[in-house]
């Protein structure tokens, strides 16, 4: 499946979670497709356990709710993600360079950058560049790309070509599944893609993420732990993942 199938199943889903349901007419009309085009994306996405076809048309699957807004994303595992965000802010030093998705947990870690002095910030995240725009220590970047509503972040191949024109001391990242086995994953393949761009220009990894995501798989891989320094987690981990992220040789923190 190319990218631009790839794009428009990800704008295909970010419209249902709103909408709940479509008709194929309403889809075909929205995307600029063909009716051919649309049932074949949402055959596609039915497999991957997205969508559920209806006569004329889908509606969104408990799967895919999971994809839901940023704001009531920030509020679940609230207390967890501010401690998670402020453990990874006190490891980021006066003079140096970070790199911050637009995850909520990665959110709370810029937060905590606020007082930081000489700072270069660069984000994805409309989210956190409004937070630390007016900061006087920080020099702030952001990547263009194409803009995603539900987490008010850019994303797409504009950003992370522009993002690989960077090179930053630390990457803080946030995932939706880390496993053992399977590695880091997110929900959606652009995020993934974003999270690699990331990770190839920093020279240390954070991954910022609450107990939920441990041994969970998300739909879109990011890849192995080879690059990965750190992951701070909640005290709710199970102590079996911890042990095992460590015999891969990544340092895990609990707060």
């Amino acid at each position: 499946m190319g990218l631009i199938a790839q794009e428009r199943q990800s704008n295909i889903i970010e419209h249902l979670i709103v909408a709940r349901k479509a008709p194929v007419i309403e889809l075909v009309e929205k995307f600029k497709v063909s009716e051919a085009t649309i049932r074949r994306d949402l055959t596609d996405l039915e497999k991957q356990g997205r969508v559920i076809k209806t006569y004329g048309g889908a509606i969104i699957s408990e799967t895919a709710q999971l994809e839901v807004s940023y704001k009531d994303r920030l509020s679940q595992n609230a207390d967890q993600k501010r401690r998670i965000g402020a453990s990874a802010a006190a490891l980021i030093n006066p003079g140096e360079s970070v790199f911050l998705d637009s995850g909520t947990t990665t959110t709370q870690a810029a937060e905590n950058l606020r007082d930081k002095e000489n700072l270069t910030v660069v984000t994805n995240s409309l989210v956190i560049a409004s937070m630390l725009g007016h900061c006087s220590g920080i020099r702030l970047y952001v990547p263009g790309g194409t803009y995603r509503p539900t987490s008010m972040d850019l994303l797409g191949p504009i950003m992370i070509e522009t993002l690989r024109k960077f090179a930053v001391d630390t990457a803080i990242l946030s995932v939706d599944g880390f496993h053992p086995d399977y590695g880091l994953s997110a929900s959606d393949h652009r995020e993934a893609e974003a999270a690699k761009a990331a990770m190839s220009i920093a020279k240390r990894v954070i991954i910022v993420a609450d107990s939920t995501k441990g041994e969970r798989r998300a739909f879109a891989s990011i890849g192995g732990f080879e690059h990965i320094g750190r992951i701070i987690s909640d005290s709710d981990l199970r102590p079996s993942v911890c042990d095992n992220l460590r015999r891969l040789g990544v340092m895990v923190d609990l707060v």
